[in-house]
């Protein structure tokens, strides 16, 4: 899996966000590439140093940072970028982390702000760091339980799905690349 879908997940409900504000084409859907899927979540990419990967991760810190409080901008920065590798470190795991947590307070800054959505989310955010804390970092802390279920709590859906709501109305799909010439 490539570490940019794993810092997504910080927001497994943000990600549908993310998504939405990516504008994916449905139609791609049409091919059945389940099996490829499948066979690339079985893939172990290739470890990178710690430096390497905080200077992946650092491009999507300062591009969240710039986006400010704007929702659409917060979205598109969380989606853009994030290392090309899984973590593999300690160092690496808080990283992952420590920018999950940022993609988390950003989303839940934007303007207006939603303050019993933002206090949620702002919650799950502390939790998910004090929970990876407490598990000491480890590489297994991404894909196990107790991250599943700080991302998995009621309340955290209800309120990422109150700023997908937002997004839907406040952020306009991206230009489509193609133009279509009607002949008159």
């Amino acid at each position: 899996m490539r570490m940019r879908q794993v810092i997504g997940v910080a927001a497994v409900a943000a990600l549908a966000l993310v998504g939405g504000a990516c504008g994916g084409d449905d139609d791609d859907k049409k091919d059945d590439e389940t099996t490829t899927t499948a066979e690339s979540t079985e893939t172990t990419l290739a470890e990178i140093s710690d430096e390497e990967f905080n200077a992946q991760v650092e491009p999507l810190l300062a591009d969240l940072e710039a986006a400010g409080t704007d929702l659409c901008a917060v979205l598109e920065a969380a989606s853009a970028t994030g290392p090309e590798a899984a973590a593999s470190t300690e160092a690496q795991v808080k990283a992952t982390v420590d920018a999950q947590v940022e993609i988390l307070r950003a989303i839940a800054a934007t303007e207006p702000v939603d303050t019993a959505n933002a206090e949620i989310i702002n919650r799950v955010a502390d939790e998910l760091s004090a929970a990876a804390e407490a598990d000491g970092y480890t590489t297994e802390f991404l894909q196990g339980e107790e991250f599943t279920q700080v991302l998995g709590a009621e309340d955290f859906s209800a309120a990422i799905g109150s700023y997908q709501t937002r997004q839907s109305s406040e952020c306009a799909p991206p230009a489509d690349e193609t133009t279509t010439t009607v002949a008159g």
